[in-house]
């Protein structure tokens, strides 16, 4: 919750609102999903903040797994760069 709260500077409602989401397992592995997520999708903080609060169940995904493969396949199904991916 410390990395979420001070890395994305969320307010408490938001923090709440993310952490409520998260599944326990998933909480130790939230910064290199963050970091992963704004480089991949070339974000920045505020861009990344929006997407974590928005769909904060993105961070129980794994990278190697389900986003990596998922956001590729999009890409190349859809013919979209990395701005219209986000």
């Amino acid at each position: 919750a410390d990395v979420l709260r001070t890395r994305l500077a969320l307010s408490k409602a938001e923090l709440e609102r993310v952490v409520r989401h998260l599944l326990v397992g998933a909480r130790a592995a939230v910064e290199p999903k963050l970091d992963w997520l704004q480089t991949r999708l070339e974000l920045d903080a505020a861009q990344l903040k929006r997407m974590v609060v928005t769909h904060p169940s993105l961070l129980n995904l794994g990278v190697e797994e389900t986003l990596a493969p998922t956001l590729d396949w999009l890409q190349r199904r859809l013919g979209l760069d990395a701005a219209q991916l986000r």
